[in-house]
Order: structure tokens, then C-alpha cells, then sequence
């Protein structure tokens, strides 16, 4: 069973990383207000510019935010170090930052599902404080499921 969950685990590290490397550092970076200031008068106003909606930027911040769990994680072994307190503890900031994102949406699917993730991220997190092998293994299990929904309710990826 540990091989199983191994390579799921593997697999869904793999998916974040690659899936989300990209459009998680596209959110990290922003400009100078003066430098948008700037640019925004250098150009012409376009009848195809789109303002994102609440749901894009909710949305948005969470790629970014499991961008950053991706590469924060891509070097742990749940399997040899389940219960690192430095990765419980970088799980647990960065669940609080995915809950910050799910009120930003207007859309009540999202709001949940960001909630979801946010909570299953915290559950993990938890588990591994407490050294808790049959929670952490749960939360990652969690995890997982309320990933592939985030990511289809977010179209991520």
C-alpha cells in the first residue's frame, strides 16, 4: 500500500509542478505601480482587453498559491520524512494563503472548492504535527480529491 500511495503521491506532485509551474510564477510577478502606470499610457486601449473577473483573480492567487506548495514540496519525501515540522509548517502557511483566495471569488462553487482545499491542505498539515500516520494519510488522500476538483471548477491545467 505505501508503494500505491508513493506513487501517487509522486504523480500529484509531478501534476502540480508541471501544470502549475508556469502559471504560478506568472502570478508572482507584478510590476511597479509606476512602471504599469507607465505602460498602461504607452499603449493604446485595445477593444479586446479583458478585465479578469473576481472568479479569474480568486482563481489566479490559487495557482499561485499551489504553484508555490508545488515547489515548496518538490523536494520532500512524504515517505521517508512524513512528519518534517519545517514542510507542516510551510502546508500550514500556505493553507491560510489558499483560504485567503476563495471569498476574493463571486462564484459560490469556487468559494468551496478553494475552502476545501485550503482545509484538506490544514488537515495534513495538522497530521504531521502530530505525527498522526493514519490522518496524514487520509489528509493526503483528501488532498488529492479535492485537488482534481478545485482544478476542474478553476480550470487549472
Amino acid at each position: 500500500m505505501s508503494v500505491r500511495l508513493s506513487a501517487r503521491h509522486r504523480r500529484i506532485v509531478a501534476l502540480v509542478s508541471v501544470g502549475l509551474a508556469v502559471a504560478g510564477t506568472a502570478g508572482c510577478g507584478q510590476s511597479s505601480p509606476r512602471a504599469a502606470s507607465s505602460a498602461s499610457v504607452a499603449a493604446s486601449p485595445s477593444p479586446a482587453s479583458h478585465l479578469p473577473s473576481a472568479d479569474e483573480q480568486a482563481c489566479a492567487g490559487v495557482q499561485g498559491v499551489i504553484g508555490h506548495i508545488a515547489s515548496g514540496t518538490s523536494q520532500w519525501s512524504p515517505q521517508l520524512k512524513p512528519f518534517d515540522p519545517a514542510m507542516s509548517a510551510q502546508i500550514a502557511r500556505s493553507a491560510h494563503d489558499l483560504a485567503l483566495q476563495g471569498p476574493q471569488a463571486d462564484s459560490k462553487k469556487i468559494q468551496a472548492a478553494v475552502s476545501a482545499n485550503a482545509q484538506a491542505f490544514t488537515s495534513l498539515a495538522d497530521a504531521m504535527k502530530k505525527k498522526d500516520r493514519r490522518a496524514f494519510n487520509q489528509a493526503m488522500t483528501q488532498t488529492r480529491s479535492t485537488y482534481k476538483v478545485l482544478k476542474k471548477t478553476c480550470s487549472l491545467g
